[in-house]
């Protein structure tokens, strides 16, 4: 029976292997669509930091977030028209 060390190693081996892989395809010329779908890919799994992941982090209380705010207009009523 392998040692959790051990799986973790071979985990950790897989996902660089993977990543390399990921990169060449980025890195290649022959097929842009495939290279393209790589990059995107890599962003979002490497470059969230940078704002190119899926998803919007919001930290409560952090003290890099500023607070969320209404900046459109809000619809106009039949009482304020008079």
């Amino acid at each position: 029976m392998k040692k959790p060390k051990d799986l973790q190693d071979i985990r950790d081996q897989s996902i660089d292997e993977a990543e390399d892989s990921l990169v060449g395809l980025m890195k290649q010329n022959e097929d842009k669509r495939v290279k393209l779908d790589a990059t995107k890919v890599f962003l979002k799994a490497k470059g969230r930091n940078r704002g190119w992941g899926e998803t919007i982090e919001i930290i409560p209380g952090g003290d890099s977030v500023d607070p969320i705010q209404w900046v459109g207009t809000e619809k106009e009523t039949d009482s304020d028209k008079d």
